[in-house]
């Protein structure tokens, strides 16, 4: 069984079709943001009435309870337990600030730049910077959403770092449990934790809505069943393509319509188990894409984190240049549409992929260095980097 656990979990570790969803989860975050920020056609818009893109955010939890859980669960079995959650937090630190603080930075630049003025623009950006850097942003938008934003700030600067400081909260919420209980008690207990927090009516930016922990909690029982029965992984049907692109076509229809068809609280609930259902469909098998929509779209997916990072600093930015553009607001809505969705793409891809090759890759490089010299120095090794 260990061995089968294993190539099922190295598997898992290097499946591009993980990376693919992710694409899909930035993708449609990108539609979310877009909208009542930018020039769109009453078509785009018209597109909402039957999807809700920022449930994109609900596919990356899931993904990461997955692979979250797999690190934390990996280090302790082969690691003293001090030196594994060490290792573990040291790494996700590692993983994730450096990017974080920079992007953070140049939003507090952008701000100055776009705001009503340069010191009301940068004190608006700084506050939502901070405010994801120490993990509370959800908090603090949810509060300026409850009590209105004009009592936080004049714009929404660094608002989609809510979902980043829910990740660290998870992070830590996961890291609590293992801590203090056996692996199953400590999803058991997270079972209910879930169940609580589905009971509850969660409309956009209540505080239901944005501590919301099922498809975390999701994707990490998916790791936990899968690597108590790898068998899951290795049938007939679960292996077929068949099953496994009807798996993912649900989970997908799931997770991004519920939330204009279901009424609370079974939103998030249904939203996270579409998410998870998507998930689970990228665990074993390619799901064979044609190969030039897989490289697209492994491309997007290991830039992902970066490209949510940068792409709402573009935003404001485009903002400022068309409405500083003499004519452009009168257009047909398509003819600023296109350009400036194009722009949008082109530049947060680029400067994605700068974010991804100078910042987040060398801190990945930097971190196996230490690994492999501690493994040579005869000290236990930390785990792969998949679970980026």
């Amino acid at each position: 069984m260990d061995t089968v656990a294993s190539v099922a979990s190295n598997r898992a570790r290097k499946n591009a079709d993980i990376q693919c969803l992710r694409a899909i989860a930035i993708i449609f975050v990108m539609l979310q943001h877009y909208r009542n920020r930018l020039p769109a056609p009453a078509l785009y818009h018209k597109l909402f009435d039957f999807m809700t893109p920022w449930a994109g955010v609900d596919l990356f939890f899931a993904i990461s309870g997955f692979l979250v859980c797999k690190t934390l669960i990996e280090h302790l079995a082969r690691e003293p337990r001090a030196f594994a959650f060490a290792n573990f937090w040291r790494r996700r630190c590692a993983r994730l600030l450096p990017a974080l603080v920079f992007w953070a930075a140049v939003s507090i630049a952008v701000g100055a730049l776009v705001g009503t003025s340069a010191v009301v623009g940068a004190w608006d950006a700084s506050k939502g910077a901070l405010a994801g850097i120490f993990g509370v942003a959800n908090l603090y938008w949810t509060y300026c959403a409850q009590h209105g934003m004009t009592r936080c700030v004049q714009a929404d600067y660094n608002s989609h770092f809510w979902s980043l400081a829910l990740e660290w909260q998870l992070y830590i919420l996961l890291a609590l449990l293992v801590a203090f209980f056996r692996v199953r008690t400590a999803m058991a207990l997270f079972a209910v934790i879930a169940l609580i927090a589905s009971s509850f009516p969660a409309p956009n930016f209540s505080y239901a809505w944005s501590l919301r922990p099922q498809a975390f909690f999701l994707g990490a029982l998916i790791f936990v069943v899968v690597r108590a029965h790898p068998g899951l992984l290795i049938g007939r049907t679960v292996q077929s393509t068949w099953f496994r692109r009807s798996a993912l076509f649900v989970g997908l229809l799931m997770t991004f319509c519920a939330p204009n068809y279901l009424q609370e609280p079974y939103v998030i609930p249904t939203v996270s188990v579409g998410a998870a259902l998507a998930l689970f469909s990228t665990l074993s098998v390619g799901l064979t894409y044609p190969t030039l929509v897989s490289r697209v779209l492994e491309w997007i997916g290991e830039r992902s984190y970066s490209i949510y990072l940068c792409h709402f600093s573009v935003i404001f930015c485009l903002r400022k240049l068309t409405a500083a553009m003499p004519g452009f607001a009168n257009l047909s809505s398509a003819w600023t549409f296109l350009p400036c969705a194009f722009a949008l793409v082109f530049i947060s891809f680029v400067a994605a992929d700068f974010s991804y090759r100078k910042i987040e890759l060398p801190m990945i490089k930097r971190f196996s260095w230490k690994r492999k010299a501690q493994a040579l120095d005869g000290q236990p090794s930390l785990s792969d980097n998949a679970a980026r």
